[in-house]
């Protein structure tokens, strides 16, 4: 047997962030053509508690596990966390 059109359709990574208000630990971002198509993954406080948990989908909607009080924060830093990882799988 010989492998002859071996391509990667998609890949997964495990990425964490520093964000304004949350940072992201450990998510698990999974790539199809250089773009997120699934993320999911911890947020945590800039003490370090955790705040909750996010899943991310490739229509663009977030949502969030938690009893935060700043949803809007975090939805703002999974947002810029989806920019960055799709800006820099393009370079």
């Amino acid at each position: 047997m010989e492998l002859k059109d071996v391509k990667t359709v998609s890949m997964t990574k495990q990425i964490s962030a520093v964000g304004e208000t949350f940072d992201i630990k450990e998510a698990r971002v999974t790539l199809y053509e250089n773009k997120i198509s699934t993320a999911s993954g911890n947020l945590y406080d800039k003490e370090g508690s955790y705040a909750g948990s996010f899943n991310y989908n490739e229509n663009g909607e977030t949502s969030i596990s938690s009893k935060l009080s700043e949803t809007k924060l975090a939805v703002e830093d999974i947002e810029t966390f989806v920019e960055l990882v799709n800006a820099g799988s393009q370079a």
